[in-house]
């Protein structure tokens, strides 16, 4: 039956319709952001983020559970908690080793922000360094947070990609997990030399 209607088709319009072609499910933008959370803080010892959860009406929700009480409030403190992508709303929920949520804290300086980010990340081998000084363009001190030369990478049917992956900059994926301001504090996480 299909050799009948290509045949009565237009060459172009059959090779188009009945040439086998890979299937095109792409992964959602909250899909990505789960991975990208999961593959820069999630890696960092004593954090774990579980599966993205559908609330459904577009709300998704990413837990991430810190065996460290102290540290999981720090990370609660620097990361983005709510994030728009595409029509959805990513909320990230933080608690501790016993299943509590944590609140997170609100920084009151530069420097308690840096002190965040090192308790947040605390062996996570992509952090290399902390540094608070002086923007190029301001006076006013900014919290650097330096990390490796590194790639994140991870599958996500990336269609530039020949394998399908994901890749992106550490400092750049942490950028987009972290929050811009917390306390109103610039934090702008940078590639080591």
């Amino acid at each position: 039956m299909a050799r009948l209607i290509a045949r009565s088709l237009p060459m172009w319009v059959a090779i188009m319709c009945f040439t086998p072609r890979p299937a095109c499910a792409l992964n959602p933008p909250e899909y990505t952001l789960w991975a990208e959370i999961k593959n820069s803080v999630g890696v960092t010892p004593g954090v774990e983020v579980g599966d993205l959860i559908d609330k459904t009406g577009g709300l998704f929700v990413v837990p991430v559970k810190v065996k460290d009480h102290d540290q999981a409030v720090a990370i609660a403190s620097i990361i983005n908690l709510s994030q728009m992508v595409g029509g959805a709303t990513v909320q990230v929920q933080v608690s501790d080793g016993a299943g509590n949520a944590v609140k997170p804290t609100v920084p009151t300086s530069p420097d308690q922000l840096a002190d965040l980010v090192r308790k947040a990340l605390k062996g996570n081998d992509f952090l290399k360094d902390v540094v608070v000084k002086a923007s190029p363009v301001s006076p006013r001190k900014v919290v650097f947070p330096v990390f490796t030369k590194s790639v994140i990478q991870f599958p996500n049917d990336d269609l530039s990609d020949l394998y399908g992956n994901f890749n992106g900059v550490a400092a750049a994926v942490f950028g987009d997990v972290l929050a811009d301001r917390p306390g109103g504090y610039a934090l702008n996480p940078s590639t080591a030399k």
